[in-house]
């Protein structure tokens, strides 16, 4: 029983410092409005800044956005890239977390790339976003209106455990600035 306890704790650990990492390195190069020169500047050049996340429900529960990736051989060396997560159902009867990397990040932020699973077992995965007045919101999308990044994200899956028993994770994971310089 402590083993399988010992299990879901390392299991879940490990996936909070993928999350962390990939959500704490979001980048948005300017947080302007949609109306902005600089921002149609950014839409013609064939890549799409944006961060979209929503969880309504089981099947809807995705977040997409670009990320920097820094190469650790290279410390000087960012590469932008496409990140996303998605939740289905598994083969097993449980939730299957999927996760989509895009090197080469383009003008649809939801789309491309190789995708591959990252966890399977979940009994359940929630994003929520924090908006300017720190309300928690269930979706934002800097495409269809939403300007500039959330101050964060909240992150609460569970877990199987022994027997019948559901383990619950939570976390945050603030976005100071969302920028390179």
């Amino acid at each position: 029983r402590t083993a399988i306890s010992h299990e879901l704790t390392v299991k879940a650990r490990n996936l909070i410092e993928v999350l962390t990492r990939d959500i704490s390195s979001v980048y948005f190069p300017q947080e302007l409005p949609q109306n902005s020169q600089s921002f149609q500047n950014q839409a013609s050049s064939g890549l799409q800044y944006a961060f979209i996340g929503y969880s309504d429900e089981v099947e809807s529960v995705k977040l997409d956005f670009i990320t920097i990736d820094v190469d650790s051989n290279q410390r000087d060396d960012l590469k932008i890239m496409e990140v996303g997560y998605l939740l289905s159902q598994s083969d097993q009867g449980g939730l299957r977390l999927v996760k989509r990397v895009d090197d080469t990040p383009d003008d649809d932020v939801t789309e491309g790339g190789n995708s591959f699973e990252m966890m399977d077992g979940l009994n359940s995965l929630k994003f929520e976003f924090m908006d300017d007045n720190g309300n928690w919101l269930s979706d934002w999308n800097t495409v269809s209106g939403t300007v500039g990044l959330p101050k964060g994200v909240r992150v609460e899956f569970s877990l199987k455990g022994v027997g019948l028993s559901i383990e619950t994770f939570s976390f945050q994971v603030p976005i100071y600035i969302g920028k390179a310089f």
